[in-house]
């Protein structure tokens, strides 16, 4: 994983020109009312957020030897996104807020940062305090979609354990 950091990040080299670009195309996949809701959505972490990087991933990297990814090559971009995960938890924990802007072109990124063609953009991050903390979600409260029942997003009543397995674990049991 690599980071490159700026204050704001894209904003000396003209990369804010992205913005309304990845806005815009984003929009074209709206129509009516969910369209104007989108336009008016608030993302300009972009300009307001006075820690700013973007996330990439190295697909040829020396370290390891390949090993692990010879079957799953995209656990490179996995292991990139648990480490953001791991620091998104750690900055909300310290009332510290974290935005994922993705409206961006992924290609025009990587080259506005100079990187070598082998590093996948994964992410750009935004981070600074928050003007408000809310418990509800942005998207939540501007109406853009209601929150799914935690519920409906867990697996329930599923033996993960095989039952040949089971007989040979109580067949182990000391008597």
């Amino acid at each position: 994983m690599a980071l490159y950091r700026g204050k704001p990040a894209l904003k000396p080299r003209g990369g804010l020109s992205q913005f309304p670009t990845g806005k815009c195309r984003g929009l074209t996949g709206y129509k009516g009312e969910r369209a104007e809701s989108y336009a008016k959505l608030k993302l300009q972490g972009l300009t307001d957020a006075p820690l700013q990087f973007a996330v990439f991933c190295d697909l040829e990297p020396t370290q390891g030897a390949g090993l692990g990814r010879q079957t799953m090559p995209e656990t490179l971009a996995y292991s990139c996104v648990s480490a953001i995960n791991c620091l998104w938890l750690t900055a909300r924990a310290k009332g510290i807020g974290v935005g994922w802007v993705s409206i961006l072109n992924p290609d025009g990124v990587g080259k506005l940062f100079g990187v070598p063609d082998s590093w996948k953009f994964v992410a750009y991050l935004c981070i600074g305090y928050p003007v408000e903390n809310n418990l509800t979600p942005e998207l939540q409260r501007t109406g853009w979609q209601a929150r799914t029942a935690t519920e409906l997003r867990m697996l329930k009543d599923i033996d993960l354990v095989r039952p040949e397995a089971k007989q040979e674990s109580s067949s182990c049991q000391s008597k």
